[in-house]
């Protein structure tokens, strides 16, 4: 979404007929991807279903994919990645991304792949909820995962050459145990 506010309380309103959105290209290329560490901490089967917690290392990373590894040949997925949101006394998950996974290995012929589901969330906590939906499938053997995110710059401009300390986090919290 776009909004544009025009600020003409000194002038009479201008009327508009069109507008027109253009993209410019970056000037700087984008952060490369680093992995974020990851573990399958819970994995719960029901029917039709397999749903694995995900913990994730740190919290607030601008995540951009989940890759999953499967050992199976032949199988194909629905996927859908959620987090789980505090609304005022209850919890609720809210999907963040959702694809299909996919493998064809078949004997003689090239292996076509698609493990990678992408992302473009930043969790405020560390669980991922990844559902895998097997439909009358036998449950997809997961044996690891990937998150990959885009690491977040600080930069600032310092008025003159010496010694800069970052204070960061809320002095009034109890410090983590």
């Amino acid at each position: 979404r776009v909004r544009v506010t025009l600020d003409n309380y000194r002038t009479p309103p201008i009327q508009f007929t069109g507008a027109r959105l253009r993209r410019t290209p970056r000037t700087t290329p984008a952060q490369p991807e680093t992995p974020l560490g990851a573990t399958i901490s819970r994995r719960e089967e029901y029917v039709g279903e397999t749903v694995l917690t995900v913990t994730l290392e740190g919290r607030n990373a601008p995540l951009t994919r989940l890759s999953l590894d499967a050992d199976e040949k032949l199988f194909m997925r629905a996927v859908t990645v959620a987090v789980r949101e505090s609304r005022g006394s209850t919890s609720e998950e809210v999907t963040v991304a959702s694809g299909t996974i996919y493998r064809v290995a078949l004997d003689g012929a090239p292996v076509r792949a698609g493990l990678d589901l992408p992302l473009s969330h930043t969790p405020a906590g560390r669980e991922l909820l990844v559902h895998i939906h097997n439909g009358d499938s036998p449950p997809l053997k997961v044996t690891g995962l990937r998150v990959m995110h885009r690491p977040v710059n600080l930069l600032f401009i310092a008025p003159a050459a010496g010694t800069y300390h970052l204070i960061a986090g809320n002095s009034q919290a109890t410090p983590p145990s």
